[in-house]
């Protein structure tokens, strides 16, 4: 990526890390900031929203820019290339085999969000319902944990980004 298309693909990587950060941190700002004034848990879902989008930003560019500089092979369908990612690109990015299930239970919850009718507010988290009246929790734990594995994930792709 010498050239100038490839300055300006880097340009792009970083850009879109920029906006997947200001994601999470909109994210954590609902939960540390808003939530304790507000009072209302549905603020949690509005967290989970931009953590999802944050997430799905930055394992997009990762498999772009692997897809470029290493030749990993990339799918029309999400789904095979959301495996692609945990199966040849999540550990070079610091994530440890624990937080890949973090990641995946974030990627389904926010999937779930997207996809439900109904979503309601509990005494200590939110609860989304999906078609089949199946019921998902979200509390600030589980959110705190979110986060955690989403810093990971954009450090490991800044400082990656940055080595090449």
């Amino acid at each position: 990526m010498n050239n100038l298309k490839g300055k300006g693909l880097h340009r792009k990587f970083f850009s879109d890390l920029v906006e997947a950060e200001r994601q999470r941190m909109s994210a954590e700002h609902f939960v540390k900031v808003v939530l304790p004034i507000a009072q209302d848990n549905k603020m949690l879902i509005r967290a989970l929203e931009r953590l999802h989008k944050s997430v799905v930003l930055t394992i997009s560019s990762i498999l772009q820019f692997e897809y470029l500089n290493d030749g990993v092979k990339l799918y029309r369908e999400k789904d095979k290339n959301l495996e692609v990612f945990f199966d040849k690109c999540a550990s070079r990015y610091d994530l440890e085999r624990k937080d890949f299930k973090v990641l995946r239970e974030m990627l389904l919850l926010g999937r779930k969000h997207r996809e439900s009718g109904i979503e309601f507010s509990r005494k200590k988290g939110a609860i989304i319902l999906d078609d089949d009246l199946k019921h998902y929790s979200i509390n600030v734990n589980k959110l705190n944990e979110f986060f955690r594995v989403g810093r990971v994930l954009l450090d490991g792709a800044r400082k990656t980004f940055k080595t090449h």
